[in-house]
């Protein structure tokens, strides 16, 4: 279901105010060498299966830590073979090595609520 460690794109859609109320999607922006995975969860949907509302990312430096944008990620997808529409769960976090140079961002992401 999802790609090698470090293998997958994620696609941020900004949100983009037209009228009060009212949002568009704008052009979207791909970040690839992600890596996204399921967090573990004791949830369940009706058949039984474990329900999936939660990812862990690990991203290059430079993707967004705060980001309010819609994401998609390449292997993540519905029930009806649509990407999921996911955001950023909290902030994400720039990690450091141990020689202070950046080394990824991380943290969680969670189904869209628009």
């Amino acid at each position: 279901m999802f790609d090698d460690l470090g293998e997958q794109t994620v696609h941020l859609t900004p949100r983009i105010k037209v009228r009060f109320g009212e949002h568009v999607d704008g052009p979207t922006i791909d970040y690839p060498g992600c890596a996204v995975q399921p967090v573990q969860s004791e949830e369940r949907r009706e058949d039984g299966e474990a329900s999936e509302s939660r990812w862990k990312i690990i991203a290059p430096v430079g993707f967004p830590e705060r980001t309010t944008n819609i994401a998609t990620v390449d292997g993540i997808v519905d029930d009806a073979g649509r990407p999921r529409r996911l955001q950023v769960d909290g902030e994400l976090q720039t990690h450091y090595d141990d020689e202070g140079f950046a080394d990824y961002v991380g943290g969680f992401l969670t189904e869209w609520r628009g």
